[in-house]
Order: structure tokens, then sequence, then C-alpha cells
């Protein structure tokens, strides 16, 4: 019975001894074999560069091999530097290539090892995408000893047609006239719809949209753009909504209260809601001391009327 319990002791002893040792180590991270940036877009005939990097790791790196895989209907490549490879015009026919180095000494870039350079350029369609896969990664250290790693993909697009709107309004608005310039890398021409309204022909991207004579209440507008022949999906059409409250404008101080009879007095007037296309009618009356009397009007003729950005106006007052 003795001999049981010492048994059990030194059972019980020798699993905590393991348990203690296990969470007391700590698992160093493997190496990343990753490319130099991660998601890109280009346009079409574009070249770009990306480098095949490994994470420093604890040991020296003595010699890598792998494949590196794309798609030969998006990307070609055009030149590699740094590791021997695979011929490159059968690269492009199959969509991949098979690259391998040995050295000692390797390029460092941002605590990485710099494996390899990879010249592309952009052959596919427009909102075409290719995945940059690293298959059949090997690693070796200095001392010929099998290296472990982690690797990390990138992606490569080719420009889609997105519209941008820029000045398009926001939020609440009091005034009734809006004007937005549609932008977009690429983009040519553009065609927009107004409050569910069929969308318009399509229109040159150097010409703004120009909206007058909106009704009060909520407003949107969805916007497609146009790259060669190729328009923005409406499932993805870029949208700006706002709100139009147009409040009586008044006026709120007039500076000098009286006017001379001998006329030019400069009067300035303060207000609320100066809103676009609205104007300060001053009638002078010749009463003691020239009283001055205002009337605030809005007359919404845009194409005759310039658009007031101002939060006083001065008018010369002439005698009559």
């Amino acid at each position: 019975m003795k001999i049981l319990r010492s048994l059990i002791s030194v059972r019980v002893y020798a699993v905590f001894i393991g348990v203690f040792i296990m969470s007391s180590t700590v698992w160093a991270e493997l190496p990343l074999m990753m490319f130099s940036f991660e998601d890109q877009e280009f346009d079409i005939g574009n070249t770009f560069e990306v480098e095949v990097r490994l994470r420093k790791a604890d040991k020296e790196l003595g010699s890598f091999s792998f494949t590196l895989l794309f798609d030969k209907q998006v990307l070609k490549i055009i030149a590699i530097d740094g590791g021997m490879h695979g011929n490159l015009p059968d690269a492009n026919t199959i969509g991949s290539v098979n690259i391998a180095q040995f050295s000692s000494q390797w390029p460092i870039i941002d605590s990485c090892w710099v494996l390899s350079k990879i010249t592309f350029q952009v052959i596919g369609d427009y909102c075409s995408v290719s995945e940059l896969t690293l298959s059949q990664v090997t690693l070796y250290d200095t001392h010929i000893k099998h290296m472990d790693s982690d690797t990390e993909n990138s992606g490569i697009s080719v420009i889609c047609p997105r519209a941008k709107l820029n000045g398009a309004p926001q939020g609440t608005i009091h005034d009734n006239y809006a004007q937005m310039q549609v932008t977009g890398t690429g983009l040519t021409h553009y065609k927009y719809s107004l409050d569910s309204l069929p969308y318009s022909d399509e229109i040159s991207i150097d010409t703004p949209i120009s909206l007058y004579n909106l009704s009060e209440g909520a407003h949107c507008i969805h916007v497609l753009g146009k790259i060669a022949s190729v328009w923005q999906t409406k499932q993805e059409a870029t949208k700006a909504c706002w709100y139009i409250f147009m409040p009586r404008p008044y006026v709120q101080k007039i500076s000098p209260v009286y006017g001379s009879e001998n006329g030019h007095t400069t009067v300035d007037i303060q207000g609320m809601h100066f809103h676009s296309d609205c104007r300060v009618f001053l009638v002078m009356l010749k009463l003691k001391r020239s009283a001055l009397l205002t009337q605030t009007l809005c007359a919404f003729h845009p194409d005759t009327f310039p658009k007031l950005l101002m939060s006083y106006l001065k008018i010369l007052m002439k005698k009559k």
C-alpha cells in the first residue's frame, strides 16, 4: 500500500511538472513569406513591381524555392530579379513560375529578407481580378536544415468604373439648387438618375451636374461612371441624398436705420436664410428722417439671378 501511494505521488508530481513546462513554453512565430503589398488596383497596360519577402527568423536563411501562381488572363510577367526561374513565355502560358535561390546574404527591408522581385504587366479586362499565390514553399537554413513557414497571398484587380461625387449636398440644406462634379479614375462619361427617374443620356466627365428648382423634401441622386465601353453597374451606383427645407427668409438688422435725402447711402442688411436667388428689396419712404422700409422676397429664376453666398447685402441707395 505504501509503495502504491508513493507511485501515485510520483505520477502526480510528474504530471504537475509537465503541465508547468508546457504552460511556460513560448512558441516561436513561424517566419512569414509574403508580398511587398496587399491588394492593389491598376489600369489596363500598367506595369508594377512586387517583392516576395520573408520575415526574418531566429535562423539564417540559406536557400528557398517556391511556385508563384497568377491568372494568365489578367497578368503577364515582364521580368524577374532575384532567383533562378523558369522560362518566362512558358510561365505566362501556364500562369505559374518556379523561383529558387541559394545564398548566405539577402537584402533586408522592414525586417524582411527580400527573396525576389517580379515585374508584371496588366493585360486583363476592366474589373478582372488575379490572385498572387505562393505555393510549394521550401526553406532551408544555412546548416541545410528545413525551416517551416507561413504564407500570405495578395490580390491584383483591374480598375472598375466607379464614380465619385464632389460637392454633393449632405444633410439638410436651405437651397433649391445643387451642383456637383463627377470624378473617378479613368472615367470619361457618366449618367445620373434623380429621385428614381430614368437615367440621363451619357454626359462628358468635364460637365458638372446642375440641378435647379428642386422641391422641398428628400432628394437622392444615383450616378454611373463609364470607362471605355464598360459602365458601372446599377447595383454599385454612387449615391448621394439630402433634404431641402426652405424657411422664409427675413431681415434681422439694417444699418444705418435712416438714410440721407441726398442719396448715396450704403446700407448693410443682415438676415437669416438668404438662399440662392433670394433678393432683398428696399423702399425709401419720404417721411420724416427718411425712414427705410424693407421687404424680403425670393424669386426662383436661376437663369436670371446668380447664386448668392453672402450673409449680408450692400445696396447703394440713390436719390429718386
